[in-house]
């Protein structure tokens, strides 16, 4: 999925939400394989 959504810099987070991912998630949003259920403070 890294190679479809590398923006998201999914290889590096290991399923964390780095610093990185959380500032890609607030400018693109989440993606289908993004767990909507999965509270971020950041994003709130």
């Amino acid at each position: 999925m890294s190679n479809i959504y590398p923006e998201y810099k999914l290889i590096d987070n290991n399923g964390y939400g780095t610093k990185k991912h959380i500032e890609v998630i607030k400018e693109k949003g989440l993606t289908e394989l993004h767990r909507k259920s999965f509270k971020i403070k950041e994003l709130n």
